[in-house]
């Protein structure tokens, strides 16, 4: 939205770190951050209860990693680049 009103084009599309952010990625996220408040009795809370316990170095790595380039697309289409230190826009 931010983007469209500053009349800015973000393509996206096409993209492997969106397309695991709002995949897999989402799923980790949703485990970790809603559990359920109840026994787990249906496969839904089963599932999420399995995918929180089994998460690996791995799997985190690849959610950190597609959130960093998720960020550095959306800023550098902004014109700002994150990741040069030495930007004044990092302040």
């Amino acid at each position: 939205m931010i983007a469209r009103y500053a009349n800015l084009t973000i393509d996206l599309n096409n993209d492997s770190d969106v397309e695991y952010l709002i995949g897999d990625g989402k799923l980790f996220r949703d485990a970790m951050t809603h559990p359920s408040p109840r026994f787990p009795t249906g496969v839904d809370s089963i599932s999420k209860m399995a995918r929180v316990v089994g998460i690996s170095y791995s799997d985190v790595k690849r959610l950190i990693d597609a959130a960093t380039n998720y960020v550095a697309k959306v800023e550098k289409a902004f014109g700002r680049d994150w990741l040069d230190l030495t930007s004044p826009t990092r302040s």
